[in-house]
């Protein structure tokens, strides 16, 4: 008897994930009879993790400038481009032109320098049917950025006329105030966490 079977597209998967393993083993071997010396093991993020990202302890030397990405691009889809390297969490911002659109230009935190590096390296590679350039930038360019799309995104969520917006001035510039911090001075009655938004300066400080 003759058993055919048909490759499903989870073993497609399985096949290249198997191909990357390899990769790496003889990568690391190479390094290894070089005379290298892997001490600790580096965790690569497997997905991107939205929120606000903040620049505590941020290195200027970790942010890079997209340019020409897909309009309808989102920041999954930009992580991925990255696949293999560190974002910070909420560290991919897209950049909007005076109409609120999107305009193909973006900003990527990474971990450190290092990663940063190597992104740089991806430039001119492929998203899509587009090719991506890709730039160094600042940290303060990045908080610009950041602090604006935050701004737009609750400007959307909230009803035009609304009048439950409370603006809290003079709090304290520590880096350690949290969203929980806010909830806690405004009245855990009125607001939650996630109604909470903490613009802050390129040194974490509000």
């Amino acid at each position: 008897a003759v058993v055919s079977t048909q490759s499903t597209g989870l073993d497609t998967d399985i096949r290249h994930g198997l191909g990357h393993c390899r990769t790496i083993l003889e990568v690391a071997m190479k390094l290894l009879n070089q005379g290298h010396k892997l001490s600790q093991p580096e965790v690569v993020f497997t997905k991107f993790i939205k929120g606000h990202c903040t620049a505590s302890h941020a290195e200027d030397e970790s942010v890079v400038r997209l340019r020409g990405l897909p309009y309808q691009a989102s920041d999954h889809e930009v992580a991925r481009f990255f696949r293999g390297l560190n974002i910070v969490r909420g560290g991919v911002v897209l950049c909007l032109n005076p109409q609120n659109r999107r305009n193909g230009l973006a900003y990527v935190r990474f971990v450190s320098q290092e990663h940063r590096d190597m992104a740089l390296q991806r430039h001119r590679h492929h998203l899509g049917n587009r090719y991506i350039e890709v730039f160094t930038a600042t940290v303060q360019e990045f908080m610009s950025h950041a602090n604006t799309a935050l701004i737009n995104y609750y400007n959307s969520i909230v009803p035009n006329g609304a009048d439950y917006i409370l603006r809290v001035r003079g709090l304290t510039h520590d880096k350690d105030l949290s969203e929980k911090g806010v909830v806690m001075l405004v009245g855990e009655d009125k607001t939650n966490e996630e109604n909470v938004l903490i613009l802050r300066h390129v040194d974490g400080s509000c």
